[in-house]
């Protein structure tokens, strides 16, 4: 039994430690991403997307806070997403991830910066423009271009 128990701990410090893997400083077009899903209106379940307002900036720091989910397994994420609802006092539930390839960000004239400082693998999408009507432009193309993973 001591043997297992051994096993099982090793086992799962393996698995932690892909999450504190030192990333690249930069992140990579092909590199993906992906923005939590805290509302369900910030999805689809009939279309099976996730909505423009999943990816509207913070209006005053005009950021959007996305995960840098390279290498790492679904239940990884979902480590992560559980994590951020225990720190935060307004935040209830994750229904799931809207992901998209960093590239696409760039492509749409924006950048993804990292920012380990909330917690690891964190980033935020910057260069928004200023005009709300202009960010919800930007939101739909990258909607538009990410797929929605939904938790059970």
């Amino acid at each position: 039994m001591n043997c297992l128990k051994q096993f099982w701990n090793i086992f799962r410090e393996f698995f932690q430690n892909k999450l504190n893997v030192k990333l690249p400083a930069q992140v990579e077009g092909n590199e993906p991403i992906g923005r939590y899903l805290f509302r369900s209106s910030q999805f689809s379940r009939i279309k099976l997307r996730p909505n423009s307002s999943a990816f509207m900036p913070h209006p005053v720091t005009l950021e959007l806070s996305v995960v840098r989910i390279v290498g790492i397994e679904d239940s990884d994420i979902r480590r992560i997403s559980k994590k951020i609802i225990k720190r935060s006092k307004s935040l209830e539930k994750v229904y799931g991830l809207a992901e998209i390839e960093a590239g696409r960000v760039q492509k749409a004239g924006l950048s993804v910066l990292p920012d380990d400082k909330p917690f690891l693998r964190h980033a935020n999408i910057v260069g928004w423009p200023k005009e709300k009507q202009e960010q919800k432009i930007f939101a739909a193309e990258l909607a538009q271009n990410a797929k929605l993973k939904l938790f059970s």
